[in-house]
């Protein structure tokens, strides 16, 4: 007579690679209301700008804002299991939900002074356009007397950002202009509907389980393309952040896809995380993961005109893409 135990979390890990529907661990991941996960806006209010429009100051002033905290939800909808070849297909919707109690009263009506964002990417964006191109922009922003910073309410910053720029532009070149709110958090969360296919099943097993085929139908970064010439920003083999490969141990690396970071990025182990009884793993970002890479012509996110320094990423791709 021969007896083999199985420990019960090994046993739940191995259901849960199936991924049935009508099982609690697909209906946790399918909607995750009872996970609070927040987001934190960290903005900085230019202090000296009129000084140093007028040459009075060499450099600019900035003081950080109190951080701004949101929640964020995150639904997944549309799943469709395709048995053929064990990979899943569904749609994730996320939208920030502001928490009163987590916030300094009335910080949304503050108001700050920002740069302009849109100006000066419009005029960035431009840097290698020929001479008429620029003429008509010239012409463009001095209808529109627009500036360089903007004073605004935290509010409008982060969700009703409309520079006059924008809508002098709409009017003569509209196709060039598909939106005149750049609010930061609007232009991020704006298209919250992204389509997904991961693995999932026995034959991919623990270390593939949620890893990522191709997101928004693609295997890369929106807005980079092979046909087109760039590199290969893959997001292949990360994950969405809902859930992870299982049995992860101190050597295992995760890889967080996020369309806010334009980038799929590894977390590293940590250290160890003790909650009452249970054993967990905290995975970190390193300080080092926006340096830029040895070799240049792998770098993605070097910047289109000249080499950013080390910690800075250039985001236009996936901004034009949206």
């Amino acid at each position: 007579m021969f007896l083999h135990m199985h420990k019960p979390t090994q046993l739940i890990l191995e259901d849960r690679l199936t991924m049935r529907e009508f099982m609690p661990y697909f209906q946790w991941w399918k909607n995750t209301d009872d996970v609070l996960i927040t987001c934190r806006i960290f903005i900085f209010n230019f202090t000296n700008t009129h000084r140093w429009l007028h040459g009075t100051d060499d450099q600019l002033a900035v003081e950080e804002v109190v951080p701004i905290v949101y929640r964020e939800t995150l639904v997944h909808d549309n799943v469709q299991f395709h048995e053929h070849n064990s990979t899943m297909s569904y749609v994730t919707r996320r939208r920030l939900v502001f928490m009163p109690d987590r916030n300094v009263p009335g910080i949304l009506n503050q108001t700050i002074t920002v740069p302009n964002i849109a100006l000066l990417g419009v005029a960035a964006r431009m840097e290698e356009d020929n001479f008429f191109m620029k003429r008509g922009f010239n012409f463009i922003y001095a209808l529109s007397r627009d500036s360089v910073f903007r004073q605004m309410t935290v509010y409008d910053y982060l969700w009703n950002m409309r520079p006059p720029i924008l809508k002098e532009a709409r009017k003569y070149v509209p196709g060039m202009v598909p939106t005149e709110n750049v609010g930061v958090l609007q232009t991020m969360y704006e298209d919250n509907e992204e389509h997904v296919n991961v693995r999932y099943g026995k034959h991919y097993g623990n270390d593939q389980f949620f890893m990522m085929n191709t997101y928004e139908y693609e295997p890369t970064v929106p807005g980079f393309s092979l046909a087109k010439g760039d590199c290969f920003a893959s997001i292949q083999n990360s994950t969405e952040g809902a859930t992870y490969p299982q049995n992860l141990d101190e050597h295992s690396a995760l890889i967080y896809w996020r369309k806010t970071l334009c980038r799929a990025v590894a977390l590293y182990f940590d250290r160890r995380v003790y909650r009452g009884p249970l054993l967990g793993y905290k995975y970190v970002l390193p300080d080092d993961s926006y340096d830029r890479l040895p070799n240049s012509t792998a770098d993605c996110y070097k910047g289109q005109f000249g080499l950013l320094e080390d910690g800075m990423t250039d985001l236009s791709k996936c901004s034009r893409d949206q």
